[in-house]
């Protein structure tokens, strides 16, 4: 189990439920299927331009997917990536108020992609993989960072 994933989804309601998962390889298949299981079908996903992103729309479940390339000097942010600066900001923002104790800033080897739900209350969620962590590592950031969240929220749900 050394060097697995850990995919956490938080979601940016009230409730502020979230989802952690290890995944052993964090591959196009993987992932298209963890987003098939717990993106409600019709979301407009962001990510970045990662090639295993790559055929979001053409999995069944109605998708749309807006992808921003951060190699590029100048893309558009007007257009594409708002969204994406706007979580960023949160996430700061969480962190500096001591939101909770994973500073996913100083995490090295992370990945993070978001996506915005259109509903009527525009929930946006956030995946984060950490890579180069023992299993009892991953198994332990999840479980801290999901007993904070708890404390912080008062979610008493179990999810």
């Amino acid at each position: 189990y050394d060097n697995h994933w850990v995919l956490g989804i938080v979601e940016r309601t009230k409730l502020r439920k979230c989802f952690f998962k290890m995944v052993k390889d964090r591959n196009a298949y993987t992932l298209k299927r963890l987003i098939k299981t717990h993106v409600k079908p019709g979301s407009t996903i962001y990510t970045d331009s990662w090639k295993g992103y790559s055929d979001l729309e053409n999995i069944g479940m109605g998708f749309k997917h807006r992808r921003v390339n951060h190699k590029k000097p100048k893309y558009n942010l007007r257009k594409t990536s708002s969204r994406e600066n706007a979580i960023n900001c949160k996430l700061y923002k969480h962190n500096r108020s001591g939101y909770n104790r994973i500073h996913f800033d100083k995490i090295k080897n992370a990945w993070r992609f978001e996506w915005m739900i259109e509903n009527n209350k525009h929930k946006v969620k956030w995946f984060f993989i950490t890579k180069n962590r023992t299993s009892e590592q991953a198994k332990q950031l999840a479980i801290d960072f999901k007993m904070e969240h708890d404390k912080k929220t008062g979610n008493k749900n179990g999810y």
